[in-house]
């Protein structure tokens, strides 16, 4: 999954590729953690996920699942 991310701070934007995975020591009540990989793996939160203002900008059919269930535990 590629992720347009704005920096909060100065306004630039990079891409991230995500990836979502159940197995995480992080994963809970069987919800996915989606780990990016030029964090070297580290999982986006959902909050970091609304301060960086993501946006999908290119997803998997296989992963879109995933991404629904993990924005379903996003409260707004």
């Amino acid at each position: 999954m590629k992720i347009l991310a704005t920096d909060v701070y100065d306004g630039r934007q990079r891409t991230l590729t995500g990836k979502f995975e159940m197995d995480h020591v992080s994963s809970a009540d069987r919800l996915p953690v989606l780990l990016i990989e030029e964090w070297g793996g580290k999982v986006m939160s959902h909050k970091q996920w609304l301060l960086d203002r993501c946006e999908v900008v290119a997803i998997e059919e296989d992963e879109q699942d995933f991404f629904n269930h993990w924005r379903s535990a996003l409260i707004l």
